[in-house]
């Protein structure tokens, strides 16, 4: 289903509590900028929303019916101050699959650290932790939840 090693997956109880422990867990500075989904899934957007409180610029990337111009806005809205992208791997509200390993390559290329929310994808949409370079991926099971830790997450601290 991700095409990753057992030694990268940690156990946890949901994709909310995975989301929250890797945002809490990030090393970002003031004036950092974090780039949500618009009309993204909630687990996906409170547990970020504590970065505001710490000066840390939270930003919203433009939906589209279409992955290519999603993609654009992405482009777009990155920044020299841009540190994380979190998005969804298909869209809640749509049901889109959004152009991962395309946003996986531009955030290995700018050193953006690149969380997905698989809760919505895994299982219906390819997701090959091995090439996709992905930092975390934080997927939803029927009676687990995992998430991927890759070491090229080197700024999370975990408690």
């Amino acid at each position: 289903m991700l095409n990753c090693n057992k030694e990268d997956i940690a156990i946890i109880h949901n994709t909310a509590e995975g989301m929250n422990l890797i945002s809490h867990g990030l090393n970002l500075k003031n004036s950092d900028e974090i780039l949500l989904l618009e009309n993204e899934y909630p687990s996906n957007v409170y547990p970020w929303e504590h970065w505001a409180l710490k000066g840390i610029i939270i930003k919203t990337i433009p939906m589209s019916n279409s992955p290519d111009i999603f993609l654009e806005n992405v482009k777009k809205a990155i920044t020299n101050k841009t540190k994380v992208i979190t998005v969804s791997a298909v869209h809640c509200c749509t049901g889109m699959p959004l152009p991962i390993k395309d946003i996986a390559e531009i955030c290995n290329y700018k050193n953006i650290e690149f969380i997905i929310d698989g809760a919505q994808g895994a299982g219906h949409i390819d997701i090959d932790m091995t090439i996709l370079f992905l930092t975390i991926i934080v997927v939803g099971f029927n009676l687990f939840n995992i998430f991927s830790l890759y070491p090229s997450f080197k700024d999370v601290v975990f408690f």
